[in-house]
């Protein structure tokens, strides 16, 4: 999302959150509305015809500070259809975690 922002995956098996975004600069001190490191979520769809919702855990909207959203878009699998047709350019949302939590419908399947 920034230029010059070291990113690691998470370690395995870790729940809540797959990216760690951190400041290149050892020495750097984050300001008072800054963090030392960000947790990012990714939930990605292939799908063209996706119902564009994917699903976040009530336990896990305080794991994460962005949720990222790809709709990758190459091609439709509802019904019959098989993904040979319906590809388009991919999609990207970077949403935060207020938003998420604001959002959220946790009686939703």
């Amino acid at each position: 999302m920034r230029r010059n922002i070291l990113t690691y995956k998470a370690p395995p098996g870790n729940e809540g959150y797959d990216l760690v975004c951190l400041n290149p600069d050892a020495r750097h001190q984050p300001g008072p509305d800054e963090k030392a490191q960000i947790r990012v979520q990714v939930k990605s769809r292939y799908a063209s015809d996706c119902g564009r919702s994917f699903p976040v855990k009530d336990k896990s909207l305080d794991a994460f500070d962005y949720l990222v959203v790809p709709f990758l878009n190459i091609g439709n699998y509802n019904g019959k259809n098989d993904g040979s047709s319906g590809a388009r350019e991919p999609e990207f949302f970077t949403l935060p975690q207020a938003f998420i939590k604001e959002h959220h419908q946790s009686s939703s399947s």
